[in-house]
């Protein structure tokens, strides 16, 4: 992070749609701001990351959980995205974001999306389309 970058407040945003959602296809997520002391987590998110491991073999498998996205933001408006150390299998060291997200959360806004079928097809494993059973005599 720039030494003369100061953050004021952090932005996450939920890492996933609502699981629910409305009859107009719409769902939604969460935008999060976050204010307080950054210095922790200035600290995490500066940390140098690893060299790489030498057997790469005994590392573990990637996790596909997901990581919010996060923006930090100073006094004049500023706005920055920033990067995660890496330990020495290459995984993100999220240390910083955890320390943001104990800070005091002073907004948070719901944004709406309209999923189109196919997108709601994608995100919930069923289809919006009717499938109409067509009466037969063949047997099962």
């Amino acid at each position: 992070m720039p030494s003369d970058f100061k953050p004021v407040a952090a932005i996450t945003c939920d890492e996933w749609l609502a699981n629910s959602v409305a009859a107009d296809l719409t769902g939604s997520f969460a935008e999060h701001r976050w204010e307080g002391d950054f210095a922790a987590a200035i600290d995490k998110l500066n940390a140098p990351s690893e060299g790489q491991r030498l057997d790469q073999n005994s590392c573990g498998t990637a996790s596909l959980a997901p990581i919010p996205d996060l923006w930090l933001i100073d006094a004049h408006g500023r706005a920055l995205r920033p990067s995660y150390p890496v330990d020495d299998c290459g995984f993100l060291k999220i240390g910083g974001l955890r320390e943001i997200e104990k800070l005091v959360q002073v907004d948070r806004i719901e944004h709406y999306v309209r999923h189109t079928p196919d997108s709601l097809q994608q995100l919930m494993g069923c289809s919006t389309r009717r499938v109409t059973p067509k009466i037969g005599n063949q047997r099962l």
